[in-house]
């Protein structure tokens, strides 16, 4: 009687460790799902910010072409768009 006793415990307590594990994994998959989720809008929104700075770069360069000679990798000035050299 206590073997049979012992044999049905282990099994409540193996159906238990296994609902348990169950219900963790479905937890976790949701956090998953719910950080993934994040992920993608962290994403997008660096994405946006990436395309708003490309953009003001691009603008902000097109002013300093316009306005400031470029020192060449020799040493030689790159003329701007305007044509200006700095005084040697």
């Amino acid at each position: 009687m206590a073997k049979a006793y012992l044999q049905n415990m282990t099994k409540v307590n193996q159906i238990s460790v296994e609902g348990t594990l169950a219900s963790n994994a479905r937890e976790l998959e949701t956090q998953a799902a719910a950080i993934n989720k994040r992920i993608l809008e962290i994403e997008q929104q660096q994405a946006r910010a990436q395309d708003a700075l490309n953009q003001l770069m691009a603008g902000s360069s097109t002013t300093t072409q316009n306005s400031v000679p470029l020192l060449c990798a020799d040493g030689g000035w790159l003329e701007s768009a305007g044509g200006d050299r700095p005084p040697v």
